[in-house]
């Protein structure tokens, strides 16, 4: 017999973009990943990058500490018995 859990991490961040920079990024974006983009697909975008993939670099947007600023602000792990 086996047992099976199934976990939920929930992971909060703060994506900051400078005010300057914001609208170059959103039209590299959408000429790249979607063209009908709004500012808030960057940021999902962006905190999607960086859970799966824990990378410095964000397909579209750019590289982490120059183009966008991103700290993980806590982490909750839940897990239940299937």
């Amino acid at each position: 017999m086996k047992k099976k859990l199934m976990a939920t991490i929930t992971k909060k961040f703060e994506i900051e973009i400078p005010d300057n920079k914001l609208d170059e990024i959103l039209k590299d974006f959408q000429d790249v990943i979607s063209s009908s983009a709004d500012n808030d697909s960057l940021f999902e975008q962006i905190a999607y990058n960086k859970v799966m993939f824990e990378s410095g670099f964000c397909e579209g947007i750019g590289t982490e500490k120059e183009e966008y600023f991103i700290s993980e602000l806590s982490e909750c792990i839940e897990v239940e018995e299937l």
